[in-house]
């Protein structure tokens, strides 16, 4: 074989090995194959409607004080030595489980109910029950590619449940800021049982792909 008729038939076999890499990926390069298939067809990636980013953000906020200072009498979840109301428990596992931000929202807000005479103990008991309203839509701006910044208001009314009392027991302002991290979605039920309330909780964390790295609170 002449070196030319060499050479051809060493392009000829690349261009081969190329296109049988684009038409049959390896399981899982995924995201190679579609960016590669996007190529070939002329087409762009497809992007994020950031208004629609936007809106899951401020969704997500709005759920997260809704649900998380929604007591109900009975339902709780122990975690060492405190017991917290289920919800509220249930929420903190959107903070950042790899630092301490988790366990001093928890132990902090424990300690300042309790200082204010409103344990946790108390609501779980059903001596008060309590209702959260937002003070308007969550306010979101991004921070960068994968960080955003979202304020949220509300004010939380705590009744007691004695016949005897009459009015709201205390009315509480929320008022927080959190900086919130977009992270690849996990799938798939890792954590324990299906069943169980805490493990369902846990696979929804992953699912969503988000979670909150900083926190401030307004004291109003």
């Amino acid at each position: 074989m002449t070196p030319k008729r060499a050479f051809l038939f060493v392009v000829v076999l690349l261009q081969f090995l190329i296109l049988q890499r684009v038409s049959n990926p390896d399981v899982g390069d995924y995201q190679a194959f579609s960016q590669s298939q996007g190529a070939r067809n002329g087409a762009e990636a497809q992007q994020i409607d950031p208004n629609e980013a936007q809106a899951r953000i401020a969704s997500f906020a709005a759920n997260l004080i809704k649900s998380g200072y929604d007591w109900q009498p009975g339902q709780m979840v122990q975690e060492g030595q405190e017991i917290y109301p289920r919800n509220f428990y249930l929420a903190s596992l959107y903070f950042d489980m790899e630092s301490d931000l988790r366990q001093n929202w928890l132990l902090t807000r424990a300690r300042s109910y309790e200082r204010q005479g409103f344990s946790f103990d108390k609501f779980l008991k059903g001596k008060y029950l309590s209702t959260v309203e937002l003070s308007g839509n969550p306010q979101v701006k991004k921070l960068s590619k994968s960080q955003w910044q979202v304020d949220v208001r509300g004010v939380r009314v705590a009744v007691a449940t004695d016949k005897n009392a009459k009015g709201a027991a205390f009315k509480e302002k929320l008022s927080f800021t959190f900086r919130i991290q977009e992270q690849q979605p996990r799938t798939g039920h890792e954590w324990g049982l299906e069943q169980s309330t805490l493990t369902q909780a846990l696979n929804k964390f992953q699912t969503d792909g988000l979670k909150i790295i900083e926190y401030r609170e307004e004291v109003r």
